[in-house]
């Protein structure tokens, strides 16, 4: 799997940790998928099926990786602890890990977030 740990995105705001988290898009469901990194504090936190991108996002940011054609895509929600200047202790953000098979074919989308994403 190809990996996006955590602490990605713009650390000045002062909800940086709640607005981290990774996401994904179930084409079957229809729906976007969004996690925090609450939801892996067991360990890694993983879906597969046929998403048209997975990656990870903030209030701000997205970096998404869209699968080539329409292969069958895992993701996986990680917790990883940083320390940051604006943290008084370090906190769990929300890290990230794709794969689209044995061989990982990704375009990657790394930039300003839309309103809908």
């Amino acid at each position: 799997m190809i990996e996006w740990r955590g602490g990605f995105g713009d650390f000045t705001v002062t909800t940086a940790v709640a607005d981290q988290h990774t996401l994904y898009f179930d084409v079957a469901q229809n729906k976007l998928i969004e996690q925090r990194a609450s939801a892996a504090k067991n360990g890694p936190l993983t879906a597969s099926g046929n998403f048209s991108f997975g990656g990870i996002a903030d209030k701000f940011f997205a970096a998404v990786f869209l699968p080539e054609g329409n292969a069958a895509m895992q993701e996986a929600t990680l917790s990883d602890t940083v320390r940051t200047s604006f943290e008084e202790k370090p906190a769990p953000f929300a890290g990230t890990a794709v794969s689209d098979g044995s061989t990982n074919r990704f375009a990657l989308f790394v930039g300003p977030r839309t309103s809908t994403c």
